[in-house]
């Protein structure tokens, strides 16, 4: 018995020191905590306070931890009610961990707001949380808002997409897609497209619509093992047979990104890049399919955030981090536009 507990001690003394030592990793997410006698409940990320400060454009798991002899089911959720302000807030059921007695909900902050109330009722017992919701804070996620496009000249790769951002018109007649995947059970099919080098636009008259891209996309041939690809996703096998007329994509992206760093080890500090076209009707109110999401909220609420590049008569959003970065929004047409760069893994001597 001594001997145990002698290791047991030794185990929380490497355990504690632990969190002296640079090398180690370990990071606790906040939670908010509150029980009675029926249950339990744990809100990840927010802290242990009176009142909650959520931030918009966030997503929380709220668990359910059931108290006694009971059993979680897939229907048990069913047996929980939840009111909260639909007004600014959404809670959706994820799904249950039935060994843990545990169920996990979703919430989700679309609008500001102050003095809320979250009540939380099961087997007649009822938890109440207060909640604000707060503005986004850009600087506590790392984001800046570029000066100038000088300011992105650290990220050379980035700004030469952002600057080469060209508008292709759907040609007629349509030339039609010879090899794809399609499935039948979601109705959607996929092409890609891999790219030769940094001017590579023969994807274009594949296209089924008229979009923007970029007509120089750096492959970042420093880094030799990597996916470097055009990829247009539809519904409607129809829709890419020769001839066909003009239709709006699902999706369309222009990609790199680093295959397996751990074995492939890179040269070159660009982990990935991308330019994308979203269907604007399905993507921008995409939360459980009528809320607006992150990058809606960001661009309605907080324009002046970005630093804002005139294309002619369309306004991209620019926004920049220290070191890991830079990403746009912009809206044209049928289409949410995203440009993205991470730098994550950065080269260090």
């Amino acid at each position: 018995m001594t001997k145990f507990i002698a290791k047991l001690l030794l185990l929380v003394i490497i355990f504690s020191a632990c969190f002296t030592l640079s090398g180690c990793s370990i990071k606790f997410e906040p939670k908010w905590r509150s029980l009675n006698t029926s249950f339990m409940v744990t809100i990840e990320g927010a802290n242990q306070q009176n009142v909650i400060d959520f931030e918009i454009s966030r997503t929380y798991h709220l668990r359910i931890k059931l108290l006694g002899d009971v059993e979680v089911s897939d229907d048990t959720h069913k047996d929980i009610k939840i009111e909260y302000n639909e007004k600014n807030t959404v809670v959706t059921y994820a799904y249950d961990s039935p060994r843990s007695k545990t169920l996990t909900f979703y919430i989700y902050l679309y609008e500001l707001g102050s003095n809320e109330k979250l009540k939380i009722t099961y087997n007649d017992k009822t938890i109440e949380v207060g909640y604000n919701v707060l503005d986004y804070d850009f600087e506590a996620h790392g984001y800046i808002a570029p000066n100038s496009l000088s300011d992105l000249d650290k990220y050379p790769e980035f700004k030469e997409m952002l600057l080469s951002i060209k508008y292709h018109e759907f040609q007629d007649p349509y030339v039609g897609l010879d090899s794809y995947s399609y499935s039948e059970y979601r109705d959607e099919g996929h092409w890609y497209y891999q790219l030769s080098d940094k001017n590579d636009i023969g994807y274009l008259q594949y296209l089924t619509d008229s979009v923007y891209y970029p007509s120089v996309f750096d492959l970042v041939e420093q880094n030799p093992i990597g996916s470097r690809e055009a990829y247009m996703r539809f519904r409607g096998s129809e829709k890419v047979r020769q001839g066909a007329d003009r239709s709006v994509m699902d999706y369309f992206s222009v990609s790199y990104s680093v295959i397996d760093p751990g074995c492939t080890h890179p040269e070159y500090p660009l982990y990935s890049m991308s330019f994308s076209a979203r269907n604007k009707d399905e993507y921008m109110y995409a939360y459980a399919g009528e809320y607006p999401n992150r990058e809606t909220i960001l661009l309605e609420k907080y324009p002046d955030k970005f630093f804002q590049y005139q294309l002619g008569e369309v306004t991209i959003y620019v926004l920049s981090t220290k070191n890991n970065g830079a990403l746009a929004y912009f809206i044209h047409g049928d289409y949410f536009y995203q440009l993205s760069s991470n730098y994550e893994r950065i080269i260090t001597e």
